[in-house]
């Protein structure tokens, strides 16, 4: 090893301590300062994590180098955008699926390499490219609360004891949302044809073409930032992928932005009293005055109108008694 790496190996190991210093802190240094022992070792810290995605996504080793400088180049340069408190396993992860698939779109054949040679003795990979690429792609879709632990404990090998305290959250959240995130992901790989067993979906999870990314790849990439000495094309890969990031960050608003407002439009109108409605057009009421008086009548009314009741027979006897006037 030449000195000046082991100079920085030691200064990026020493430099601060591994516990207690959390990647927010670690990203705050590269982003008030230019901290190369800090981004050095928060690039130690996910070197694994990013290294196995790029490699089940583009499947070629030396795509896979460039990707893998891309994603960490941008990093760099974007280290304010991050938001987060803990860790930035989640985010990273982002970063390394949106450069690994402009990089898969690129090409235009897929040549599978013999990824031997860059690990160790670790036994075959059992898991088909297909799956691994699908189950990087609908992990990428699920809610930040179910993929941060997945990344953590499956992608990076933390206990989940470990990912609670890099999130901050109780043992049995961090249990729970990983039972029921991979149960979510079984289903959207059902949906596509993938049926995969809960033993199955951890070990494609855990297994991966690689296991660890190449000491050598993480040393070059580490000093080829700090000196802006990247190739070209690493350059290249990592043009544009800001602006996907920002127009899935905008669609991810504008779906919130709509929710609240349907939301509030939904409690405005239970909360907020209406007008009492207009009354009634009293048709009917005009109609029933213009009705026949017959109608109006009951039955025995009725009758005495049509046949009214007999008089008593006026008795003559009674005016031939009285005497005549004059008389």
């Amino acid at each position: 090893m030449p000195p000046d790496e082991l100079i920085r190996l030691l200064h990026a190991t020493y430099a601060a301590p591994h516990e207690g210093v959390t990647d927010a802190e670690l990203l705050g240094r590269c982003a008030a300062g230019k901290d190369d022992a800090a981004f050095e070792l928060l690039m130690r810290r996910h070197a694994d994590l990013v290294w196995r995605v790029c490699c089940s996504v583009v499947r070629e080793v030396h795509t896979a180098e460039d990707t893998f400088q891309a994603t960490f180049l941008l990093v760099a340069r974007n280290a304010r955008a991050f938001s987060g408190r803990g860790t930035a396993a989640g985010w990273l992860y982002r970063i390394a699926r949106h450069v690994a698939l402009k990089v898969r779109a690129r090409c235009t054949r897929f040549q599978l390499a013999d990824l031997d040679s860059v690990t160790s003795a670790d036994p075959p990979h059992t898991i088909s490219a297909e799956i691994t690429q699908l189950l990087h792609e609908e992990l990428g879709r699920l809610a930040e609360k179910y993929r941060v632990p997945l990344v953590l404990c499956y992608l990076e090998g933390h206990t989940h004891a470990e990912a609670a305290r890099h999130l901050g959250w109780p043992v049995g959240t961090v249990a729970t949302r990983i039972a029921r995130g991979r149960e979510r992901l079984r289903d959207r790989l059902t949906r596509r044809g993938v049926v995969l067993s809960t033993t199955g979906l951890t070990t494609a999870l855990s297994a991966g073409p690689v296991s660890a990314a190449p000491t050598s790849l993480v040393a070059v990439t580490a000093g080829a930032i700090a000196a802006d000495t990247l190739a070209p094309a690493v350059w290249h890969l990592a043009h544009g992928v800001p602006t996907l990031m920002t127009r899935t960050r905008i669609a991810t608003l504008a779906a919130i932005i709509a929710g609240v407002v349907i939301a509030a439009g939904t409690v405005f109108a239970l909360v907020v009293p209406v007008d009492p409605p207009a009354p009634p057009f009293r048709w009917a009421q005009r109609q029933r005055r213009k009705r026949s008086p017959f109608r109006k009548c009951t039955r025995p009314a009725l009758v005495f109108k049509l046949w009214p009741p007999r008089l008593p027979r006026p008795s003559w006897r009674r005016f031939s008694k009285q005497p005549r006037v004059g008389r």
